[in-house]
């Protein structure tokens, strides 16, 4: 044990979440004579927050602070966010705070808050439903076509009412 001066300042913690070797820059204590750091208990939920917005950068989800962002760009409570996305207040509090949210509601969350990524969404599934029109009658995406559901989709999805495109039958 040294004799220095354990000192609060910004500290580089290297951690790991999920299998991912994360490195990240938080409030933490270093020892000014061995060099020594920590993060102290007081700085435990800032640094979880952290490590798991370093996680989410990664794996190119959405962090934290982008989460409340897009919440508040649709100016709504935590209680109408989570009901807008069809899941518990909890979750959404959780997310805010620092808990990973599944891929899946990361993807639900861009779509249902950014137009571009809703568009760049549709036109994928536009551009996959006629692909699917095009091919043989007898192939089994061609037979997926055919049902109901998936007509009123291809129609649907064929361009905005009163644009004067309408789904190839």
């Amino acid at each position: 044990m040294c004799d220095g001066q354990m000192r609060e300042r910004l500290i580089w913690q290297e951690d790991e979440l999920k299998s991912v070797k994360l490195r990240v820059r938080t409030r933490g204590v270093k020892c000014d004579q061995c060099g020594y750091q920590s993060v102290s208990v007081g700085q435990m939920a800032e640094y979880g927050r952290a490590v798991a917005d370093a996680y989410r950068q990664a794996q190119g989800l959405l962090t934290s602070a982008e989460i409340r962002a897009a919440r508040g760009r649709l100016d709504m409570s935590q209680q109408e966010f989570a009901d807008y996305l069809g899941v518990g207040i909890a979750s959404v509090k959780r997310w805010e705070w620092g808990q990973v949210q599944e891929k899946s509601l990361d993807r639900l969350m861009r779509l249902l808050t950014d137009a571009v990524q809703a568009e760049r969404s549709a036109r994928h599934l536009r551009t996959r439903v006629r692909r699917l029109k095009r091919r043989p009658v007898g192939s089994a995406d061609a037979a997926q076509l055919r049902h109901p559901s998936a007509r009123s989709i291809a129609r649907s999805s064929s361009g905005p009412r009163g644009s004067g495109k309408t789904a190839a039958r």
